[in-house]
């Protein structure tokens, strides 16, 4: 019977401890690490007070027609009171200190979706939705929108 036990408790450990390394040592997709790259030069940018939907190098990052897009509303809107790419009014430089990409969700062959997360402060996140799309062999981000998180 104690051998049992013991076998039983031996195999749910080595089950927990397997998770857990999984979990530690996640390889960051290309999809996650596009997002990780844009969102690291897009904070950057801010930073220094520059306009990162005007600048050409986001189309490193982001769909052509989606920019196109957020630069006609740039032209015909006075006054801009909501960063697209980071959902909400407000900027600053903590907010991409604990920025992480996560649990990526693939869609079909082409698109694919992922979960990024800013740290607001130490006991307070909030969590936008990044839309990735396959071209040409290439990431691109399609589309950001936000979730509700308590």
């Amino acid at each position: 019977m104690k051998a049992k036990l013991f076998f039983i408790l031996a195999l749910s450990f080595s089950v927990l401890l397997s998770c857990c390394a999984r979990r530690a040592y996640h390889t960051v997709t290309p999809q996650e690490q596009l997002v990780l790259n844009f969102y690291n030069w897009y904070c950057k940018e801010l930073t220094l007070d520059h306009d990162p939907i005007l600048d050409d190098a986001i189309l490193k990052y982001v769909d052509k027609r989606t920019i196109d897009i957020l630069r006609m509303q740039r032209k015909t809107e006075e006054v801009i009171d909501h960063d697209y790419f980071i959902q909400g009014n407000d900027f600053w430089l903590e907010l991409c200190d604990g920025l992480t990409a996560h649990d990526l969700v693939i869609v079909d062959e082409k698109m694919s979706t992922v979960f990024v997360t800013f740290r607001v402060s130490k006991d307070k996140n909030y969590t936008i939705i990044v839309v990735v799309e396959k071209k040409d062999d290439a990431f691109y981000i399609k589309k950001v929108t936000d979730v509700w998180n308590p």
